[in-house]
């Protein structure tokens, strides 16, 4: 009577204290509290559709499903659909679909499909963008500076800045590179301009744009090794 009675109580606990662990090595499922924020001040609909066929030999749509899962948890303006693209072929070319296990996310504003490749190297990251994105919300945008030797926002090396450029995307900013003798001028939407360690000097042509990014309220962070 006393195991029963201790049963009873803990389900009536549990039933007004509803919690999901992530017991992952990696904590896989556990989203950062930029997403968290971000889901819980959606005021539109999000319609996700899963173009998922039964044959998934990376085990995309069991992680994926996982994951959306959590962001269903913390919003009812999400809603999930799984569609068989060789079962509905009409809806897949709809989306423009063109490989299995592709997600598109939607509003009354337009859709974003996300590629299998895009879920398996930054699965929350490239979630929340494609949300913001179809919600007509901006994400602000950070470019590197490239084209003098700068650390590489792309390698592990010691030298690189990949644990950067992560850090960033999982601040949800957007992540680009930027080559001032290519493109002669600093983008509109650039929030903030990065030089990294550069090995070469800057040429007179790049230091006015830059000079005049600065004069228009632009912001700058240099980075430099000691006796560069």
């Amino acid at each position: 009577s006393i195991f029963i009675g201790i049963i009873l109580i803990i389900n009536a606990i549990s039933i007004g204290n509803y919690q999901r662990f992530d017991l992952t090595s990696l904590s896989q499922f556990t989203l950062t509290s930029q997403t968290k924020e971000v889901i819980g001040q959606l005021e539109i609909p999000v319609q996700v559709l899963l173009f998922f066929t039964p044959a998934d030999p990376y085990g995309i749509s069991v992680y994926a499903t996982s994951l959306l899962a959590e962001y269903q948890n913390l919003t009812d303006q999400i809603s999930i659909k799984t569609i068989d693209p060789d079962e509905h072929p009409d809806q897949a070319r709809q989306y423009g679909i063109t490989q299995y296990q592709t997600i598109v996310f939607e509003t009354q504003n337009g859709y974003r499909a996300v590629s299998p490749q895009e879920i398996v190297e930054q699965a929350e990251h490239t979630f929340t963008s494609a949300i913001l994105e179809v919600t007509g919300i901006v994400q602000k945008k950070v470019y590197f500076l490239t084209g003098h030797g700068e650390s590489d926002i792309n390698t592990q090396t010691p030298n690189g800045y990949s644990r950067a450029k992560i850090g960033l995307l999982d601040n949800l900013y957007k992540v680009e590179t930027l080559n001032l003798s290519a493109t002669p001028s600093i983008p509109e939407d650039c929030t903030a301009l990065i030089i990294a360690a550069p090995q070469q000097l800057l040429t007179s042509d790049e230091m006015k744009i830059i000079e005049r990014y600065l004069e228009n309220d632009g912001w700058l962070m240099i980075l430099t090794n000691p006796e560069s």
